[in-house]
């Protein structure tokens, strides 16, 4: 049936606050159902970086209205921490859960003959992609009950590249508060498993090995060059292959200062300050492991595969995280095990916290491996900020699904902070709306992590840095928008002020100070504005009706986005329509319009029960009535 038109007219007269209903069909029989449910509490919670041991912190956040909170844990801490569910993140030294979830490494099959070359994933030589034709020089094959990627027996001229991709984005530097690996560049060591059959001379050139990066040097959001650069290489004679089975050839390299996400954003001086990004995430960029063949003797590559290895810097022997694992997995499963048998008792912990914001494919392997440790041990999961790009891509992958392919989670925690300085909430939500959409088909389970601050240059808060400081109205905005997706949890970043620079390492501003949802320890952490909102506004209607019902509900990943914002040529939109329910008419066309519905149903798949969740996305204040 349409939603009567009258009924959504009084509804629009109400003050813009961000508004959110439920419309309950048959509603008598959704509470008979409730009834018989036990009340679930709906996860709010945020980050609390002052001192793990500072107990007026987490009254204060207690206060404010969280039940959930991301904090390191330790003997000492844990009576502060009674009322709440932790999310225990603890990146310091010899806390293992943390150390390993930073370790790198990939495998990449050869052997992959789809015609995905938009995407991450080796690749070989084709005709135009055309697959009615086919591959050129080679095919899949199986040696020694491998399935490989085979050349062809000989080839009357080199082929530069028989193997090349996969095209991917790396962390160039540990993300790390142990001072042992804080901001150290990455060894990477790749291995190249081949075997070589028909072998020329023994002298012959066989193939060549190479590392090649490549990046879009970009100069105001334009691509103004496209830089490539070799890392390492190593040819292979026939004698390096013998005896018709395989063999494992290595090659190494550390990214080059320019690379690395330290500097890899630089203000020139020139009266327009352009900005020069060097930027690996586009597709075709990033990473690329090669292989030349020179047409002799039929090759089998079997897989590449890359880690972190060890390394000697100039102040210490850097252990490779990932090649313990590969060297002794008891010892590290053992170190895990040890770590988490001290917090067996702790019964409110529901995660541990791994790698925050894991930016590459390396990441994931790791993390999935940890994860099964630490489930393993102790019956917990791991969790973690993750961040799907401004557009939800990466190399050519939507980064989420990836993200749960290989890692296995089962609840993304997804922070994307839309508020950016410079633009407007409009811009901002425009452009988190279809991440959320990614987020809820791959993670239905999804938390969302909220802008709850702002980045400043000044310890006054006056000079925004990449992120301003949302209003209140921009902030609540943003959490509706996440639960109209479904979320399943709201964690916000973060809690206290900060009243001492940090360093991020952004050439545009390398030292910041962020305000947040309340001040610092000297002021009692008193709530700011964000704060405010959170505890007489959001928490009480999370921990209201919509508590259970919005926990107990499964978004259909249908919705509607009817938007209207002026100035604008384009023309005002008809009446908007799915299903039972119809959103527009009697609008008044001088008005800014920006509504997001999102559908809903329950368990029961029954007809009748059907959801829907509302919210107004006009974030301008004062507040406008229609």
């Amino acid at each position: 049936m349409k939603q009567n038109n009258k009924v959504l007219l009084l509804t629009l007269r109400e003050f813009m606050w961000i508004i959110l209903f439920i419309v309950q069909l048959f509603a008598f029989q959704i509470k008979a159902q409730e009834g018989q449910q036990p009340t679930q509490e709906f996860p709010m919670g945020t980050w609390a970086t002052g001192d793990v041991n500072e107990p007026n912190q987490y009254s204060a956040i207690s206060n404010a209205g969280f039940n959930w909170i991301v904090q390191g844990v330790n003997p000492t801490n844990r009576p502060y921490m009674q009322n709440f569910k932790i999310i225990a993140q603890n990146p310091n030294q010899g806390e293992w859960v943390y150390y390993y979830s930073m370790g790198k490494y990939k495998k990449w099959e050869a052997e992959r003959d789809k015609f995905f070359f938009l995407e991450t994933g080796f690749k070989h030589p084709h005709n135009n992609g055309n697959q009615n034709t086919g591959y050129l020089y080679g095919r899949v094959e199986t040696l020694q009950g491998v399935l490989c990627w085979a050349t062809n027996d000989s080839n009357p001229f080199p082929v530069d590249s028989i193997l090349w991709g996969p095209n991917y984005t790396q962390e160039k530097i540990y993300k790390s508060v142990d001072p042992n690996y804080w901001k150290k560049p990455i060894k990477y060591t790749v291995r190249y498993r081949l075997a070589l059959k028909n072998a020329p001379q023994p002298a012959d050139t066989v193939c060549k090995l190479y590392i090649r990066y490549r990046c879009a040097k970009k100069e105001n959001g334009q691509t103004v060059e496209i830089k490539e650069e070799i890392f390492d290489s190593l040819y292979l004679t026939a004698a390096d292959l013998p005896g018709d089975t395989f063999h494992i050839k290595s090659l190494s390299y550390i990214y080059p200062e320019t690379y690395r996400e330290q500097t890899i954003t630089q203000r020139w001086s020139s009266p327009n300050n352009p900005v020069l990004h060097y930027i690996d995430t586009d597709t075709l960029m990033g990473m690329e492991y090669c292989i030349k063949w020179y047409g002799r003797g039929k090759l089998y590559i079997d897989y590449v595969e890359v880690f972190d290895d060890d390394q000697d810097t100039p102040s210490n022997r850097l252990d490779g995280i990932w090649k313990q694992w590969l060297d002794n997995p008891p010892f590290v499963a053992n170190r895990i095990n040890n770590f988490l048998s001290q917090y067996s008792d702790w019964p409110n912990i529901r995660y541990w916290y791994v790698i925050d914001e894991p930016a590459s494919l390396d990441d994931y392997e790791p993390i999935r491996i940890v994860d099964s440790l630490v489930f393993h041990f102790s019956g917990r999961r791991v969790i973690t900020q993750f961040t799907p790009n401004w557009n939800g891509y990466v190399n050519g992958d939507i980064s989420v699904k990836k993200f749960v392919e290989l890692t296995g989670t089962n609840t993304v925690m997804m922070d994307y902070f839309p508020f950016w300085d410079g633009h407007s909430s409009e811009f901002g939500l425009k452009h988190l709306q279809p991440v959320f959409q990614q987020t809820a088909i791959y993670s239905p389970k999804f938390y969302y992590v909220p802008q709850g601050f702002g980045q400043f240059y000044d310890q006054g808060f006056q000079q925004p840095c990449h992120w301003r400081e949302p209003t209140p109205v921009e902030f609540k905005s943003s959490i509706m928008l996440a639960l109209t997706h479904g979320a399943k949890g709201i964690q916000i970043w973060k809690f206290a002020t900060d009243l001492q620079p940090h360093h991020i390492g952004w050439q545009q501003c390398e030292f910041v100070y962020w305000k947040c949802l309340a001040e610092s320890l000297e002021t009692n952490y008193r709530l700011l504005p964000l704060g405010e909102i959170i505890k007489n506004d959001i928490a009480p209607r999370l921990k209201g009706h919509l508590d259970n019902t919005l926990l107990k509900l499964s978004y259909t990943g249908n919705f509607i986005t009817r938007k209207y914002i002026l100035p604008t040529t384009e023309l005002f939109p008809e009446p908007q329509t799915f299903e039972y329910l119809t959103i527009g008419g009697n609008e008044v066309t001088s008005k800014d319009i920006y509504w997001q519905v999102g559908f809903f149903a329950d368990s029961s798949n029954l007809p009748f029960n059907k959801y829907f969740l509302l919210t107004n996305l006009i974030t301008t204040y004062p507040q406008k009535k229609y």
